[in-house]
């Protein structure tokens, strides 16, 4: 049910909002809505111009279980609210690999979210340290559902 309302929430919000927002899916119960490059939803431009921050709204549908008739309720339809919460994103033309060698930005904090656009939603974990077991190396291992490259070579674009 969560996953059908997301669904027709993602198709309302990208024929209304496209012109200022990029609006994606978000796992199986949100929409992303991220504030196009160059906008007056663009706060600010570091990096001479590499990197912006971009507000950021997330739409979550959340779904609680029907409400028996001695609740008030009919007993078969759940109830639906969308949960909106707002922030900022980091978003660059540059792949990962180009952020970690570029001198002049900083560089993004280990445990920090990449997520790879323009494609398929792909995300890892940045770990700078070695680990061990299943996850060791995942950020740079190739990806099939990238035809093959890794996230830190992933660029279309990239945001971290």
């Amino acid at each position: 049910y969560a996953s059908l309302l997301r669904e027709a929430l993602y198709v309302h919000t990208a024929a209304v909002m496209r012109h200022a927002f990029a609006v994606s899916r978000g796992g199986t119960h949100s929409v992303v809505l991220t504030a196009h490059p160059g906008t007056s939803r663009c706060d600010a431009t570091i990096g001479g111009g590499v990197v912006a921050a971009l507000q950021r709204f997330e739409l979550t549908v959340e779904v609680s279980p029907p409400l028996s008739s001695s609740e008030g309720g009919s007993g078969s339809v759940p109830s639906a609210q969308v949960v909106v919460t707002s922030g900022r994103e980091l978003r660059t033309s540059l792949n990962l690999r180009q952020i970690l060698d570029h001198p002049t930005l900083p560089n993004p904090k280990e445990g920090t979210l990449v997520v790879a656009l323009g494609g398929p939603r792909v995300t890892g974990t940045l770990h700078y340290t070695l680990n061990s077991g299943d996850t060791a190396g995942t950020l740079g291992q190739p990806r099939p559902e990238l035809g093959g490259d890794s996230l830190l070579e992933y660029h279309r674009p990239a945001r971290a």
